[in-house]
């Protein structure tokens, strides 16, 4: 028979907690208050029947938060960048069936905080920030190329075939950490309109 009585049992609880039994307690911490501001922007331009352009962006204040009674440089990440933005053009000729669009994307550097992932390294010395050994660095800034080509097809009614690439020019990049790197990512599709 094997022995359970040498091995420590205990339940976390808090007196707070108005429960039947010791139930475990699992919660985030409250950081308390904070102040952020940002916005969104987008504008789409009709430049003829067949061209179109727009450009977008997003900017928030700031991208992480650090208690300021805290000693021990515990931050709060927004786990997203302070700035990203797109530019696209886009080509519709509906007399040939064909269509197209080029998109430039940019996300900038920010710093993560989420379970095991801490990548603060960009932000060291904001706001008093220190790193230890154990930090990775943030996610860093990327800009990729989307490409999407699309063509009805003209002996078979009602049917396009369409082309999407992100990331046209294979640029390796990690769109958050602990996750791996990303290269260039091509979809075919064939549309049926009922």
């Amino acid at each position: 028979a094997v022995a359970l009585a040498g091995i420590p049992l205990a339940v976390a609880s808090s007196r707070d907690v108005n429960a039947a039994s010791a139930d475990i307690l699992v919660s985030y911490r409250n950081f308390g208050e904070v102040t952020l501001w940002g916005g969104d922007l987008a504008i789409e331009a009709l430049l003829s029947n067949q061209w179109t352009a727009a450009v977008s962006g997003s900017f928030a204040s700031d991208h992480f938060f650090k208690d300021k009674q805290d000693t021990n440089d515990e931050i709060v990440a927004l786990n997203a960048p302070k700035f990203k933005g797109s530019a696209s053009l886009g080509y519709r000729n509906t007399g040939l069936g064909f269509n197209g669009e080029i998109r430039v994307r940019h996300i900038g550097e920010f710093p993560v905080n989420s379970a095991p992932f801490i990548g603060i390294k960009c932000i060291v010395g904001e706001k008093g920030i220190q790193a230890s050994d154990d930090d990775e660095p943030c996610v860093q800034a990327y800009t990729l190329v989307d490409l999407t080509l699309g063509y009805r097809l003209p002996m078979v009614r009602r049917v396009s075939a369409q082309l999407a690439v992100q990331n046209l020019f294979d640029k390796k990049y990690q769109s958050f950490l602990g996750v791996p790197e990303i290269g260039r990512f091509g979809l075919l599709r064939l549309n049926y309109q009922f």
